[in-house]
This record gives structure tokens, sequence and C-alpha cells, in this order.
């Protein structure tokens, strides 16, 4: 079990245990606890919402929404990508809340990085 991960461009209705629009002002909406299990690959639909062969078999049920540690979304050498999780979308296709950019996130705060805050000047 997974507690403690945030819903950034999404919010997430508990009755109806599945994605919908965030509210105004909303930037984050903290998930309730997911179960996670593994799964075959060869088993695993894509829920993208987009066939990856002609004729493939999509599950518009769910969206694979990509899990980051921080609101800094990066994938190179210091990337915070983790992995895809599984939503369910509820009546609206997945490809919602992929032209949304929606994904979750560890934390919702920001790490500290130790740039300076304001140029210094170099006198030589």
């Amino acid at each position: 079990m997974r507690a403690g991960l945030w819903i950034d461009g999404a919010g997430w209705d508990k009755k109806r245990v599945s994605l919908v629009d965030q509210a105004p002002k909303v930037l984050f909406y903290e998930l309730p606890v997911l179960w996670i299990t593994g799964v075959q690959h060869t088993e695993k639909k894509s829920g993208w919402g987009f066939a990856a062969t002609p004729g493939g078999k999509i599950d518009m049920t769910k969206y694979s929404c990509p899990l980051y540690m921080y609101p800094r979304r990066c994938t190179g050498a210091l990337g915070t990508y983790i992995d895809q999780v599984d939503l369910p979308c509820g009546a609206d296709p997945p490809q919602k809340w992929v032209l949304r950019g929606v994904c979750l996130l560890c934390t919702s705060a920001s790490p500290s990085y130790s740039y300076p805050t304001e140029p210094r000047l170099v006198r030589s």
C-alpha cells in the first residue's frame, strides 16, 4: 500500500473513485491509499487512449498516469520520473487527461536546490 501521493492537473472524486476536473485555485489533490501489485507486461493493455498497433486493444476506462518525485518533471540524468500508475478515468476518455498533463507526485513541495537566489557580481 502507498499513501501520500498527490494529483497534479486533475481532481479526485472519492464517491465515484475516478479522476474529475480540478476545482478553481486548487493545485494538488491528495490521492487515497493505493494498493500496488505487479502485472505481467503481456497482460497489460495500453491506457493512454491511443492504440500502439492498428487494431490493438485499448482499455478506455483507465489512464496510465506518470508518477514523479517532485512537481518539477524531469526525465533526464537528474530525472524525477518513477513509473506509471493506472487510474480510473470515469466517463471521460484517457486522452483528456493526457492533454491536460495529469501526473502523480510523491510530494507537493519542490525540492530545495542550492542555486543562488540572486546573481553575484565577480570583480577582477
